[in-house]
């Protein structure tokens, strides 16, 4: 008999997640609200701690409950690192002053700064300089395989664009297909989402991430 989560507790998962699903969100950066379910990550319901839980949209709470597609599922470390991605850009951003009517946006100078992403086998950077009338430069460095015997396969990126929304974005085309890269800057932190062309970058190279800044231009 499946047992039933406590209110309070279900409460404190919806909140620190505001109902975004921490796979869609960890797998592509999809930050949208879902209709979906509370998941045990150790298929025990009576397992009521709150790491053991994460909510999940119908579609991934389907595909974690199955057990006919085992190799295809995702591991409890996973949903725990995107859980904790999440849960860390949703206090971010909810920190950001709320506006209320017919209010024109600025941007901010204070994007500013060095940002860095740091993994176990990659890393990127981007330098975000202001130059003013809401336009910044942004130069990027990304690595892969750091510890390679011949060396990281590297990316770069050097490109201007304008502010809006507290947001950049960089778009090119490469043959027949299009890379782009999305910034959304929150506090301390910078969101990339990246569309990947194959071939723009060294091979499995990314500017896909969640960045902190760590210094002040």
């Amino acid at each position: 008999m499946r047992t039933k989560l406590p209110k309070d507790i279900e409460t404190q998962v919806l909140v620190l997640c505001r109902r975004r699903c921490c796979i869609c969100f960890g797998l592509n950066r999809d930050t949208s609200l879902k209709e979906g379910q509370v998941a045990h990550l150790d298929h025990d319901s009576s397992n009521s701690e709150l790491d053991n839980l994460a909510f999940l949209c119908f579609v991934h709470h389907n595909q974690y409950d199955s057990r006919t597609n085992q190799g295809k599922n995702l591991t409890p470390a996973e949903f725990r690192r995107y859980r904790v991605e999440l849960h860390n850009v949703i206090e971010q951003v909810w920190k950001e002053p709320v506006r209320i009517g017919e209010v024109k946006v600025q941007a901010r100078a204070t994007v500013a700064g060095r940002y860095v992403r740091v993994g176990d086998f990659d890393s990127a950077e981007l330098k975000v300089e202001d130059l003013g009338e809401g336009r910044v430069r942004i130069t990027g460095l990304a690595l892969w395989r750091k510890g390679r015997e011949y060396g990281p396969h590297i990316g770069e990126l050097l490109f201007e664009t304008t502010l809006l929304n507290n947001g950049a974005d960089f778009v090119q085309k490469v043959g027949d297909a299009t890379y782009s890269l999305q910034l959304q800057f929150f506090g301390d932190g910078l969101l990339a989402k990246e569309r990947y062309v194959v071939g723009y970058f060294g091979m499995n190279v990314s500017f896909d991430g969640l960045y902190q800044r760590v210094g002040l231009i």
